[in-house]
C-alpha cells in the first residue's frame, strides 16, 4: 500500500469511528478522554507493549490531528508505547502526534487539515506553504457548521483527492 493510499485508508478509517460515536470532533482538543488520561500515568510500566491496544474504547473527542493519530495507531501500529512518549502526556499536546503521523502526512497537509478543522485557531508553525493556502484552509473549514461535519468534509476531501487534503 502506497502512502497516498494509507492516507485515504485513514481518512476512511476517522469517518467511520466519527459514524460510530467513537470519535467527537472537538475544537481545541487533540485526543480528550478521561480513560486515556488515566492511563498516561501508568504508561512508562507499558514501554515495550503495542500503543493499538492502549487507544481507548470508548468516545474520544478529537480535532483533525487527533482523529488521524488514532486511527493510524488503530489500523498501521507497529508503535510501541515508548517510542513516542509525547503522544501520550496531555501536555505536550500535538508535537508526538504530528511527529508520529509525518511518517504518512507531510507537515504542510497536517497543518492545512488543522487550520481547516479549528477555522484558523491553530498557529501554523510548521507550515511552509503560501498564505493563500492557509486563507483557503480557514474558508474550507468555515463552510461547516458542526465539528464533526468539518471533520467529516475533510476526510471526504482526502479521500476525493486520492490522499492529499485539497482546500
Amino acid at each position: 500500500m502506497t502512502k497516498a493510499e494509507m492516507r485515504v485508508q485513514i481518512a476512511k478509517d476517522v469517518i467511520k469511528q466519527i459514524a460510530a460515536k467513537k470519535y467527537k470532533a472537538t475544537q481545541g482538543s487533540y485526543v480528550a478522554n478521561g480513560e486515556f488520561y488515566r492511563q498516561f500515568d501508568s504508561m512508562h510500566k507499558l514501554y515495550d507493549e503495542e500503543a493499538q491496544v492502549k487507544v481507548p474504547k470508548t468516545r474520544c473527542d478529537v480535532c483533525a490531528i487527533g482523529a488521524c493519530f488514532l486511527a493510524t495507531v488503530d489500523r498501521f501500529d507497529k508503535l510501541k508505547v515508548g517510542d513516542l512518549p509525547g503522544c501520550w502526556n496531555p501536555e505536550y499536546g500535538r508535537g508526538g502526534q504530528v511527529q508520529y503521523l509525518n511518517k504518512w502526512f507531510s507537515p504542510d497537509q497536517l497543518t492545512l487539515m488543522e487550520v481547516a478543522f479549528e477555522k484558523g485557531e491553530v498557529p501554523p508553525t510548521a507550515y511552509k506553504g503560501s498564505d493563500d493556502r492557509l486563507d483557503d484552509a480557514v474558508a474550507y473549514g468555515c463552510q461547516y457548521k458542526t465539528a464533526n461535519q468539518r471533520l467529516v468534509a475533510i476526510m471526504r476531501n482526502v479521500i476525493r483527492n486520492k490522499g492529499t487534503f485539497k482546500p
